[in-house]
């Protein structure tokens, strides 16, 4: 009797995953949400499932326009993932190009989403229809899990004992506030100022990952802190579990990627196997910045259509790959660098049916652009030093190792790398290794065990990948120069990309182990299905042991603990809220110790006239002669003085704390408008 045919695997319809996929995005937004300001809001609930219907709809209109140029398998995790990065660029490019609110932007944005869903109504149908939508509702599941568990402390609110108020966040995290809350008002680039200083214009930076949090503030009303912790950081862990299944996906397919999913948003990373080292950790690092989980996942998009467009011969994916490696600059301008030149030379090196003399022509064509750009870049006073000379290294292995925990890795480390006089290559040598073993653990063991069993089953291109990256990696950690020009911390360069090459690495090791091992399909026999899932949830265990008190650097005293790096005075948090709720957007703060932690202009939501973080790092123009002035108004003795000195630079509110030593008259300080022990707040109208 003949074998009866196959059938062709049955189409699901298409609106029952969409919605669970939206119930699912939905559900776990307003969880974080909940969690973090204590009470369900039906408001932010409706926000979050159009924005998350926005995303699917756009995505899947962008993946139908671009597909002449990309052949790729279409689900909902790549069209919410295409759609939340593309709009969040497109966001962020309007709000500092034009006139308009973010309000005003994002409803014109929904508003044209919806309106190319109905003109283009057959690819939206064909984008919302999959063959199998289980692996993207378990991806989003796995991510919406680990972001949850990964941010135990951040989405806990904030303790109070003995009149203190603590944060469960790193002290960075009052700076993203203060971002998310200037972009909530923003109105085009002159209306985004410096931090640090009311009237200087904006510094140079990434701030194309504040605008949706900016968004949800807009919308729903939340404190920028609060927004910080239940949408910001959660957020982009999920981001960065969907860029992995999608890029993985894309390589070996849906099962593997669900694979490379858990491994970075559920596994632990080298710190947490045991490499002694949380400053090179992924997860540690991925929270204290975390624009970078946006801009990980932006490059992973840019991988993913490079990886294709030299898979398949098609220089519209490339092209899309250098458009996406582009959009980086905007999120996490580390990743840009760490990026831009592996993937100007990856098609010269991998684009399949070209001739060798063509490759060498277009190799040295896209070597000239880049030093080109590079020497321009050094012009440019906002720009890091871009010095490839191996200088930096000494320094940044005594960094590394400041932050490495006593034991024997410690110890074998500093015999080798702190020697009087270490010899270059010697230092080179024993620091790469260090990194190796500190930033990727057992991955790089995993990624180079599993070389021989992936090649055959793997495009040139794609299984080249992850050692390229990690190459590439080394390059700038051992090679770059430190950064003279005191923009920001000195060694950044050579530190914040480990968060980038972690994730390659982990996640093309922890798809391919399972591809390896299954192929993209899940286990065929049942016990080991049943194996499977036990390995699936044991390994809850990381996360749910490990995120605690993650956002804290024990090795070192400072940031030993939450109560050392994000607390204030319970009085003073107070006097912070007493300023936002009785003052208008636009008025100006001036914290009496100049704010050197940025919770009073987070926690107030409003510009500080000026602010002292102590470092000296990219200051504005007048600063200094600003904390002179300061200086002299707390000797002030006549109150109309002050009060005229006040007034006349736009100070509205004044904090002034117990600790500042002031000489004003007694009867002036009686005039507060908030009071409470030993903190007042002093409001001075125009």
């Amino acid at each position: 009797m003949a074998q009866q045919p196959t059938p062709p695997p049955r189409r699901i319809p298409a609106l029952a995953p969409v919605l669970l996929f939206l119930l699912g995005v939905t559900f776990f937004l307003s969880l974080w949400h909940t969690k973090v300001t204590g009470a369900f809001s039906p408001k932010a609930a409706w926000l979050f499932a159009l924005m998350a219907l926005h995303f699917l709809l756009s995505g899947g209109i962008f993946l139908k326009v671009v597909s002449r140029w990309v052949d790729l398998r279409k689900g909902l995790c790549l069209q919410f993932l295409c759609g939340c990065l593309c709009t969040s660029t497109l966001l962020f490019l309007l709000a500092v190009a034009t006139p308009f609110s973010i309000k005003t932007l994002c409803l014109g944005l929904f508003a044209a989403g919806l309106l190319l869903a109905l003109l283009y109504r057959g690819a939206a149908r064909e984008s919302l229809a999959t063959v199998d939508p289980l692996p993207n509702l378990l991806c989003l599941l796995l991510c919406g899990v680990g972001a949850t568990l990964w941010c135990a402390d951040l989405l806990t609110p904030p303790s109070h004992h003995g009149g203190i108020t603590i944060y469960h966040a790193w002290s960075d995290s009052f700076i993203h506030a203060a971002d998310i809350n200037i972009f909530s008002k923003a109105h085009g680039l002159k209306s985004i100022p410096d931090l640090k200083m009311a009237g200087a214009p904006a510094a140079v930076y990434h701030y194309a990952s504040y605008v949706l949090p900016a968004v949800v503030k807009a919308f729903s009303g939340t404190s920028a802190y609060q927004v910080f912790a239940s949408f910001y950081v959660p957020l982009g862990i999920l981001l960065t579990g969907l860029a992995a299944f999608c890029l993985v996906g894309s390589i070996w397919g849906a099962w593997p990627g669900l694979a490379a999913t858990l491994a970075v948003a559920w596994f632990p990373d080298a710190y947490q196997q045991g490499f002694q080292n949380k400053y090179m950790g992924c997860h540690f690092l991925q929270q204290v910045t975390p624009g970078g989980l946006y801009g990980v996942s932006v490059v992973a998009l840019a991988w993913m259509f490079l990886l294709h467009g030299c898979k398949n011969g098609r220089l519209g994916a490339v092209f899309l790959g250098y458009v996406f490696g582009a959009f980086s600059l905007l999120f996490k301008a580390h990743y840009f660098v760490a990026n831009a030149f592996l993937l100007m030379m990856y098609p010269c090196l991998f684009f399949s049916g070209v001739t060798g003399k063509v490759r060498a022509c277009v190799a040295t064509v896209f070597f000239a652009v880049f030093l080109a750009f590079v020497s321009f870049s050094q012009r440019l006073d906002a720009i890091p030093t871009l010095r490839l000379d191996g200088s930096g290294a000494g320094p940044f292995a005594r960094n590394v190792l400041s932050a490495c925990e006593p034991g024997p890795l410690r110890d074998f480390f500093c015999q080798r790398l702190l020697a009087p006089h270490p010899c270059t290559i010697s230092l080179h040598f024993y620091l790469g290794v260090m990194l190796l073993a500190c930033v990727f653990g057992v991955w790089v063991v995993v990624a180079v065990a599993l070389s021989r069993v992936l090649k055959p089953k793997t495009d040139a291109a794609a299984f080249w990948f992850p050692y390229l990256v990690l190459a590439n990696y080394l390059v700038m950690s051992l090679g770059l120069a430190l950064d003279a020009k005191k923009i920001s911390w000195e060694d950044e360069l050579l530190h914040r990309p480990l968060v980038w090459a972690y994730f390659a690495v982990a996640a093309w090791a922890g798809g391919g182990l399972y591809m390896a091992l299954f192929g993209d399909q899940p286990p065929k026999q049942r016990g080991t299905r049943i194996l499977l899932g036990v390995v699936v949830l044991s390994s809850l265990f990381y996360p749910i042991v490990y995120s605690h008190n993650l956002e804290t650097l024990p090795i070192w005293a400072d940031y030993s603990t939450h109560e050392k790096l994000s607390s204030l005075p319970t009085a003073l948090a107070k006097a912070c809220v007493y300023v936002r709720n009785h003052s208008r957007s636009d008025e100006t703060v001036q914290d009496s110790e100049n704010d050197g932690k940025y919770m009073v202009t987070a926690l107030s939501e409003r510009q500080a006239f000026a602010l002292d973080t102590g470092l000296r790092l990219r200051e504005p123009v007048g600063l200094s002669e600003r904390f002179q002035e300061l200086a002299r108004l707390k000797q002030m003795t006549d109150e109309k003085e002050i009060a005229a000195y006040l007034v006349r630079n736009r100070v509205a509110w004044y904090v002034l704390r117990p600790e500042s030593q002031v000489a004003w008259p007694p009867a002036f300080l009686e005039k507060a408008v908030f009071s409470q022990d030993g903190v007042r707040v002093f409001h001075f109208p125009p």
